[in-house]
């Protein structure tokens, strides 16, 4: 895997790896647009993403890197495992933790207690295979078949055929 990125190096900032390294170099230290490494060289075990900026990182160092947008970090950092992201995305079931904000409302501050949908499966943006991985952009050729296929197979079910 390093030898397929040291071949188009100028694409990588490597600049956060051990310098022993074989990839180390600061030539694209923190330029825009590069591609960074968020675990600076260590290996990755297992990965799971469930839509952008909602995933886990699983490193072989037993180190768990987890992000959830919109979820306080202190619910990620106590609640949210790799097991979790790993069982929404397998049972393609939502996930709500409680997490307390401080809110005005109506010029009264206030404590809250809210429930939150912490982790989900569903990607509005994409069109989502039935293994619940692959993902196509809307409007892709393969999915309009796809579809059909599915409507026309629900339609002789329906009507006995």
């Amino acid at each position: 895997m390093y030898a397929d990125m040291r071949k188009s190096a100028e694409e990588y900032d490597f600049s956060d790896y051990p310098k022993d390294h074989s990839c180390y170099s600061t030539e694209n230290k923190k330029v825009v647009g590069k591609f960074k490494d968020e675990c600076n060289g260590r290996p990755i075990t297992e990965f799971v993403s469930l839509r952008p900026k909602m995933y886990s990182i699983f490193e072989a160092s037993g180190r768990n890197i987890k992000k959830a947008k919109g979820v306080q970090r202190v619910v990620v950092r106590k609640y949210l495992r790799h097991e979790l992201y790993r069982k929404c995305l397998n049972q393609r079931r939502d996930m709500n933790h409680k997490q307390t904000v401080i809110r005005s409302h109506s010029h009264q501050m206030g404590v809250y207690e809210q429930n939150k949908k912490s982790l989900s499966p569903l990607y509005t943006k994409k069109w989502i295979a039935a293994d619940g991985i692959r993902t196509r952009a809307f409007g892709h050729y393969l999915t309009a078949r796809e579809n059909a296929e599915a409507v026309e197979e629900l339609l002789n079910e329906l009507l006995g055929e």
